[in-house]
């Protein structure tokens, strides 16, 4: 179980990529990675659109 004394880890990624069909290297990176259930932070607008990062796991909505 997780509490506010449990430290976590942030990974981020060596390069960045970004331009036309980019898209698919944040479900690379995840796979790199080995992560299960990456977090992603998005305004409402791009939140409908987090299914095509292609990333493991489960989408869930805080509004």
């Amino acid at each position: 179980m997780t509490n506010s004394f449990t430290p976590i880890e942030i990974l981020r990624p060596t390069a960045v990529e970004f331009g036309c069909g980019t898209i698919a290297a944040a479900a690379r990176f995840a796979e790199r990675i080995g992560a299960r259930r990456p977090l992603v932070i998005s305004d409402s607008f791009n939140a409908q659109r987090v299914d095509l990062l292609g990333l493991p796991g489960a989408a869930k909505g805080i509004q």
